[in-house]
């Protein structure tokens, strides 16, 4: 069983002040990058597959995804009901829509099982929760052994006031590798500038959960 864990911030989002409601996002800047080097992962897997779209807003790239590849099914999460109707509704009419849900969920609190998923996708995600360490925490969790995350974020180079709040929560590239370094996910990371990204903006963050060692090795 997938769905688990229900929320229990069901009214919150964790959205960083400042931050674009989940409503108004549609095709989200990176998605056509994502989307390549997603498909490129999927396409090397045999069997069934199951992918989480976090924020998938208006559920444009799970769809895509999904039409893709018949033997992928896709999970979309987003905190916002508006985005999750839209999704669902405008999903209604894939050949894919068997193999699409979508569902409101606050990014913090997962309604899935452990170890359910095989890929966990998102585009800007880190920047839009108030917790980036308990989100990769959760991806962790929610990921099978072997899957991987693989985000997309608009990264800083550094803050330019180092003292000010705004400073200190800014998405600069040593932040987010530090968080990643003392998430679960510790070593087990990469990050890349994808040939088409603006110098110093947009990174691309692989996130991999090891199979765990047995005494004869790994399982």
């Amino acid at each position: 069983m997938f769905f688990k864990r229900k929320s229990q911030k069901s009214g919150q989002t964790h959205l960083q002040p400042g931050h674009p409601a989940p409503a108004t996002r549609g095709r989200r800047p990176g998605q056509a990058a994502l989307y390549d080097r997603a498909l490129a992962r999927l396409e090397a897997a045999t069997g069934p597959i199951t992918l989480l779209d976090l924020a998938c807003g208006s559920g444009v790239l799970s769809t895509r995804l999904a039409e893709a590849l018949p033997n992928l099914k896709v999970i979309g999460v987003d905190p916002s009901s508006d985005c999750v109707r839209l999704a669902t509704r405008a999903s209604g009419t894939s050949p894919a829509a068997k193999r699409l849900s979508f569902h409101r969920s606050d990014l913090l609190t997962l309604p899935l099982s452990d170890a359910c998923v095989d890929l966990v996708i998102g585009v800007g995600v880190l920047a839009e929760t108030s917790s980036p360490p308990s989100l990769l925490t959760e991806v962790h969790r929610v990921l099978s052994p072997g899957g991987a995350g693989l985000l997309l974020e608009e990264l800083e180079a550094e803050a330019e006031d180092s003292e000010s709040t705004a400073a200190r929560l800014a998405l600069t590239l040593e932040r987010v590798q530090k968080i990643v370094s003392h998430s679960p996910f510790r070593g087990n990371s990469r990050f890349e500038q994808p040939a088409e990204a603006e110098p110093g903006a947009l990174f691309e963050i692989t996130l991999t959960k090891p199979v765990p060692e047995t005494r004869y090795g790994r399982r």
